[in-house]
């Protein structure tokens, strides 16, 4: 409707302005100057009604445009989400990642739940490790959470995802134990409840990664919405918590109710395979059987 209504428009521009050079030309052929720029004028003004006409509806949406721009910013602003990624775009999903690293070299103090950490700690990757390993060499403390491969909820994932081996090549034990073997900064857990999204942080900004079991064809759709959240100056007991808050409480949940590392191999030595296991050398930090945990 908006594409024939603006045809029209410019249909009716052609004529006048075939018109109004027409009468023009006739006027100053006569030197009648009264005419010829009362008559400029009154083109002046038409043209000016026309662009009115053929603008109006796209400064309407433009307004409106702005007015829902305004409240999008509105409603996640104040609640800490300073931007949204859409991971669908490749162009997002390397702007997320670069701002992912900006705060891995602004922080601190991180700290990581996801299914098996693999753009964080997996070299290979070339996403963030490099990066992350720079500030691990600092000392800079690493709280590293999760999911336990042989879960009621991984197993579901794994099922989805049509994954037959006895767990997600993605959890790479043999990094992860380097990792805790290395760095005595970093301290690492292994959680069976379900944790539901992928979130890293440090003391003052968050990248937020929703998990869902949405499969499309074969496989979970990996790519989806990812938020950046900044911590809020301050909060406001008399109002809602802000995001960054309600994600690090749910990550102190999950954290509290890990198992130890050291304590998750001892638990699943039989499904991880003795020779496995053994070949991997850890080097303990906690005595269990003195209740050193």
């Amino acid at each position: 409707m908006l594409k024939k209504f603006h045809q029209i428009i410019a249909i009716i521009e052609v004529i006048v302005y075939i018109l109004s050079i027409s009468i023009l030309t006739y006027f100053s052929g006569k030197n009648n100057w009264k005419m010829f720029f009362s008559i400029a004028l009154i083109c002046i003004i038409l043209f000016l009604f026309l662009q009115i006409i053929r603008t109006k509806p796209i400064l309407n949406k433009l307004k409106l445009l702005e007015e829902m721009q305004f409240q999008l910013v509105k409603r996640t602003q104040e609640f800490g989400i300073s931007n949204i990624y859409n991971m669908r775009e490749i162009y997002e999903q390397n702007e997320r990642n670069s701002v992912t690293r900006e705060i891995i070299k602004r922080g601190n103090v991180f700290s990581l739940v996801s299914l098996t950490a693999a753009s964080y700690i997996d070299t290979g990757l070339k996403r963030h490790w490099d990066i992350l390993k720079l500030k691990l060499d600092e000392g800079v403390p690493f709280r590293l959470l999760l999911m336990n491969p042989f879960c009621k909820e991984k197993e579901i994932r794994d099922k989805l995802n049509s994954i037959s081996t006895p767990y997600d090549s993605k959890f790479r034990l043999d990094i992860i134990i380097e990792l805790y073997n290395k760095y005595p900064n970093v301290n690492i857990r292994i959680s069976s409840n379900n944790i539901y999204c992928a979130v890293f942080f440090s003391e003052n900004e968050m990248i937020y990664d929703p998990y869902h079991v949405g499969k499309i064809e074969d496989r979970i759709e990996n790519y989806f919405l990812s938020l950046k959240i900044d911590k809020m100056e301050k909060e406001n007991p008399n109002s809602k918590q802000s995001y960054f808050n309600i994600l690090k409480q749910h990550f102190e949940y999950l954290w509290n109710t890990a198992d130890e590392f050291e304590m998750f191999l001892d638990k699943y030595k039989e499904y991880l395979g003795k020779s496995q296991s053994n070949s991997l050398n850890i080097k303990p930090r906690y005595d269990f059987k003195r209740g050193d945990v």
